[in-house]
């Protein structure tokens, strides 16, 4: 289990005026770093040898060491990211009825605000005057946003690098988000393009998550 502000532990290393309670990540720190003051760096003899395993997190000496699952728990830790490599033309030409662009994958959130990311390197509306292709934020079959709209400036080939970013709220538990697309005309082949990087070779686009 992860420890976080929410993590109770049952014991802490004890100096005399300590008693057993009920410490969260904060109350611990706050702790350490008052003995830490008072000591000069030492832990009181009491606590020198001893080694807590206190919910996937070690307490050595003057030390926390967070777990990986701990750590997946602050702000800016990747929650997911799915990519793909190879550029998707856009067939659909109706909101409901787009083209899948990336599936996405099945990821756990825990209810508190994400930050969604959109990117690739180039989007290429439809050869069409003021035609667009939309880009849009999906579960399952539920739409949850337009995440983009990008329009045709003339009846030409049109490359736009695009990156897109969007906050929200998912509930807590397992969700799978995809992003979708649709053009309003397919005149000129609209497409989402992506490829595997290297020499001369466009990059992935990617959907991902992160913690706000």
């Amino acid at each position: 289990m992860p420890i976080d502000l929410r993590t109770k532990v049952l014991h802490a290393p004890s100096p005399p005026d300590a008693t057993i309670g009920s410490w969260g990540e904060a109350d611990l720190l706050r702790w350490l770093q008052g003995v830490n003051r008072a000591s000069a760096g030492q832990l009181p003899s009491s606590s020198k040898q001893q080694v807590m395993d206190v919910h996937d997190t070690l307490i050595v000496r003057d030390k926390i060491q967070l777990s990986p699952q701990s750590r997946s728990t602050l702000p800016g830790a990747v929650i997911g990211y799915d990519q793909i490599t190879t550029t998707v033309n856009i067939t659909g030409t109706a909101e409901a009825t787009p083209t899948t662009v990336i599936p996405g994958s099945t990821y756990i959130f825990d209810g508190a605000p994400v930050w969604a990311e959109f990117f690739s390197p180039s989007v290429n509306p439809p050869s069409v005057a003021s035609q667009a292709l939309i880009i849009c934020l999906f579960e399952g079959a539920t739409e949850i946003c337009r995440w983009g709209d990008i329009r045709s400036a003339s009846a030409s080939f049109n490359a736009n690098p695009i990156t897109l970013r969007y906050r929200f709220t998912p509930s807590p538990g397992n969700h799978t988000y995809s992003i979708k697309a649709f053009a309003s005309s397919v005149t000129g082949t609209p497409a989402v393009q992506a490829g595997a990087g290297g020499a001369a070779t466009d990059m992935p686009a990617y959907l991902s998550f992160t913690k706000v």
